[in-house]
């Protein structure tokens, strides 16, 4: 059995996390995880689905897959201010499930967030712990608009965050493995 990978008390909380490439998930216990957020990703039909974590006033990536192809793709450890995220509105449940179209949205035209990253549509589910609080939110996104889109299509997303809310340890820090054995299905 490996070891878990030993940090530094004063790093901070996710330090150390992969960005959700095959070849750089180096965490063991998250490399199933990232995986399996690569193929909801693809199976969505959608360019960057990450796991985002809620830290006071920040958002911060811990897991990310971002196949848009930019010079500077969404990065595990990137923080924004809450303020300015999507992630805020999820955690207080006023975002739907799915935003066929960003622009056409009054809660999210106007967040910077939406042209920094070129969010056309979007796909969320909030990660909901065991006493009741948000510890952060599953998300997806394209750059382009998706008329079609529903909450149904968020369903797999749900699932994802009440797996991570089950490795998340008292601490807050999310802790693998999120499931032993084949990975949970996406339907």
């Amino acid at each position: 059995m490996q070891s878990r990978p030993q940090l530094p008390p004063d790093a901070p909380p996710l330090a150390g996390l992969p960005h959700a490439t095959p070849d750089a998930a180096s965490l063991p216990e998250l490399a199933d995880l990232a995986a399996f957020l690569s193929q909801v990703r693809a199976a969505l039909r959608m360019e960057v689905a990450f796991i985002g974590r809620i830290d006071g006033d920040s958002r911060r990536i811990v897991l990310v897959d971002d196949t848009r192809g930019l010079a500077r793709p969404l990065r595990a450890g990137d923080a924004d201010p809450l303020a300015d995220t999507y992630c805020r509105l999820v955690a207080r449940g006023a975002l739907a499930a799915a935003v066929p179209d960003t622009a056409a949205c009054a809660d999210t035209a106007g967040l910077p967030t939406t042209a920094r990253l070129g969010i056309g549509c979007y796909l969320s589910a909030p990660i909901v712990l065991a006493d009741g609080s948000v510890w952060g939110t599953v998300c997806c996104f394209s750059t382009g608009a998706r008329p079609g889109l529903q909450s149904e299509d968020a369903r797999v997303l749900r699932s994802i965050a009440s797996l991570v809310a089950g490795a998340v340890g008292p601490d807050g820090i999310l802790r693998g493995p999120v499931w032993r054995g084949a990975p949970p299905p996406m339907a």
